[in-house]
């Protein structure tokens, strides 16, 4: 094997390591601080994102000194629309500016296409929130692979629990 190339079974691994993946829009606000967002995987799941900045991770689990500008962290939530269920995903790390990436131990998002203008008020109509409108957001699309558990749901209160 040539120095540098990835083995079908190194690839597979990294597969293996993540409960889900896809292509996903991300749509920030003009500060860049917060985002909402949508994961489509290939068979056609949809989950929900939500994004707000927090703060570097207590551990210093990062290096300064390797970055160009500092890092912005993110806690993410995801929502699993069909379990109705949220999970979280703390201290995903957004470096490249604008062209974002995302990654965490949970998470690796890396953007394919930066829209902003009118063709983010587009996908905005589409896919957000229509209180975005007119606000300067800038719209990623790219990959997303993501390594989350949801929480089973509760019974309903009647005891119900057919879901099951």
């Amino acid at each position: 094997m040539i120095k540098g190339q990835i083995s079908t079974l190194e690839m597979e691994k990294d597969e293996e390591r993540w409960t889900d993946s896809g292509v996903a829009m991300l749509c920030f606000d003009s500060s860049g601080n917060t985002f909402q967002g949508r994961l489509v995987t290939p068979m056609g799941k949809q989950y929900g994102l939500m994004g707000k900045s927090c703060g570097p991770p207590p551990d210093g689990h990062f290096h300064q000194c390797c970055f160009d500008e500092d890092p912005i962290f993110f806690k993410i939530t995801v929502i699993d629309f069909r379990k109705k269920s949220e999970a979280s995903l703390e201290y995903a790390m957004k470096t490249n500016g604008d062209n974002c990436s995302l990654t965490s131990d949970e998470l690796e998002f890396s953007t394919d296409e930066l829209l902003s203008g009118d063709k983010a008020e587009d996908k905005i109509v589409q896919f957000f929130s229509q209180g975005l409108l007119g606000k300067d957001c800038l719209v990623c699309v790219g990959q997303w692979k993501m390594r989350v558990t949801f929480p089973c749901p509760e019974k309903d209160s009647d005891g119900d629990d057919s879901d099951f």
